[in-house]
């Protein structure tokens, strides 16, 4: 599994325009910082694209198996 701390020194000076962050952001103990992490390697106008589990009120047993450590709202 990738370490994503210093993103940029793992990938050099390629950026890109569009991110796929898929089922990560929940497992991360600093979601903030990884999201920091994402945005230098962005192009200008990039994006990143996130999945995540929603609902935090459903965070329960099977999430903490997962290793899950949050659900986010639309916010």
């Amino acid at each position: 599994m990738w370490d994503l701390t210093n993103l940029k020194e793992h990938i050099g000076t390629t950026t890109f325009n569009t991110v796929l962050c898929l089922d990560l952001l929940h497992h991360a103990h600093d979601d903030d910082e990884l999201v920091r992490q994402i945005v230098p390697v962005l192009r200008e106008k990039g994006r990143v694209i996130f999945s995540a589990p929603a609902h935090p009120g459903l965070l329960g047993k099977r999430d903490e198996s997962l290793g899950h450590l949050r659900r986010y709202t639309q916010a």
